[in-house]
């Protein structure tokens, strides 16, 4: 993102490139920030991190971004699930998403969408992380989401 001259988003020279139906445009930056990612996310990119990134992370991106998913990091992930929550607030709840859910993977999933992370979800259920995991795994499956971000929009009946 710091490259000299590197054109906005909104320009069409990015077209060819982010609407390719093959091809997945990763934004990093070497000062990453929220107001930056929302802006190459909007445009249509399938991530954002930092440039200087290690390579655990790099092949966490890829394998993400190859598989059709978006990957933001933790923080942004944060924030927009937080912003979620305070969007919900001003609409009535219903629990209609939760239909064909378990009583646990409906509790997992109001943990999740409420920014718990997998260790505070399986503290306060009494379960692991791995169990934590396989119940977003079906969560996400039977909602027909992808992420947390989705769940929580979903649990507040944003989307």
């Amino acid at each position: 993102m710091s490259t000299p001259q590197l054109p906005a988003w909104n320009h069409s020279s990015w077209a060819p490139l982010l609407h390719h139906p093959y091809l997945r445009v990763v934004a990093t930056s070497s000062n990453p920030k929220d107001a930056e990612a929302v802006a190459a996310l909007d445009a249509g990119c399938a991530g954002y991190c930092h440039a200087y990134a290690d390579a655990a992370t790099l092949r966490q991106v890829e394998q993400v971004v190859r598989v059709g998913h978006v990957w933001i990091g933790p923080n942004l992930m944060q924030k927009l699930i937080q912003t979620a929550n305070h969007a919900a607030a001003r609409t009535p709840p219903t629990d209609t998403w939760a239909l064909h859910l378990t009583a646990r993977e409906k509790q997992v999933a109001l943990l999740a969408a409420k920014a718990a992370s997998n260790l505070d979800i399986a503290n306060q259920c009494g379960i692991s992380e791995r169990t934590v995991k396989a119940h977003l795994s079906a969560v996400f499956e039977k909602l027909g989401i992808a992420d947390r971000l989705q769940l929580a929009l979903k649990v507040h009946g944003i989307q």
